[in-house]
């Protein structure tokens, strides 16, 4: 990588970590550059694998999600639309962001967090990758969340992030990445790469990304969205219908929901399914 594209990387990284500061979100990318040092490992058991809760059919939802500024905005749309397809439901979500996984399971702030309330479901987000695939790196932590979750009645769901602008490879590979992790540590592993692949690979004008190529849009995290959705409530985004407060024309709601529960379905999202 030449001196320019290292200093356009870096500006572009500052910019996002001001941008998302006000809403506590950290570094805007996942992934990591090849050279970052691993964490200090905690306590924290991953040879008992414990089945995966299935608190799909709760009568309230309480949603924490852990990770950076890609999982901004995903929440509160999470919380809309489930709350537009069952009126009555309590739907709570909070997100805990700034920085990857292993960042958050070192801190015991993060973790007690996680097992001093009493949530239905949480979705992980922040696994580090390498964007040039040259390296691998340690997903111990991310698998302790797993567990710790499980332990404490919580279904996991990994969350694997979109691709780049672009980069046609990428959200498989991330997503590759995910599913050894959910082999090792069983989990719920929402395919959100895999819908945005296929979204652009049918309607490839769609604006999925904002200016920057790497975070989503207002109509990005929409999709996105769609998929937990799904996978929360047990509910098919396909029959999800209109809703006219979401800033997405009818057509593109509707087509959404029909490829989102469509690759949910060929790529078994979560064990029960």
């Amino acid at each position: 990588m030449t001196f320019t594209k290292v200093a356009f990387k870096c500006a572009i990284t500052l910019f996002y970590s001001v941008l998302f500061m006000s809403s506590g979100c950290g570094n805007g990318n996942s992934s990591t550059s090849d050279n970052a040092e691993g964490k200090v490992d905690v306590e924290g058991d991953v040879s008992i694998n414990l089945p995966v809760p299935n608190n799909q059919n709760s009568e309230d939802y309480k949603i924490i999600l852990y990770g950076n500024s890609h999982i901004s905005g995903v929440g509160s749309m999470i919380k809309q639309l489930i709350e537009q397809s069952t009126p009555g439901t309590e739907v709570e979500t909070s997100s805990h962001t700034g920085g990857f996984l292993d960042d958050f399971y070192v801190s015991t702030h993060a973790r007690n967090k996680l097992i001093d309330s009493t949530w239905t479901h949480a979705i992980f987000q922040g696994q580090k990758y390498s964007q040039s695939q040259s390296r691998i790196y340690s997903t111990l932590e991310t698998e302790k969340w797993l567990a710790l979750a499980k332990e404490y009645n919580i279904t996991p769901i990994l969350f694997p992030e979109h691709p780049q602008y672009g980069n046609h490879d990428e959200g498989e590979y991330v997503h590759g990445i995910h599913q050894g992790i959910v082999e090792r540590q069983a989990s719920c592993l929402a395919p959100v790469g895999l819908v945005w692949d296929r979204v652009l690979s049918l309607y490839p004008d769609t604006a999925l990304h904002s200016p920057d190529g790497n975070h989503a849009s207002y109509l990005g995290t929409y999709l996105t969205s769609l998929v937990f959705y799904e996978m929360v409530s047990g509910r098919s985004a396909d029959l999800l219908g209109y809703n006219p407060e979401i800033d997405v024309s009818i057509s593109q709601q509707q087509a959404f929901g029909q490829i989102v529960s469509q690759v949910i379905e060929e790529n078994k999202a979560c064990p029960w399914s």
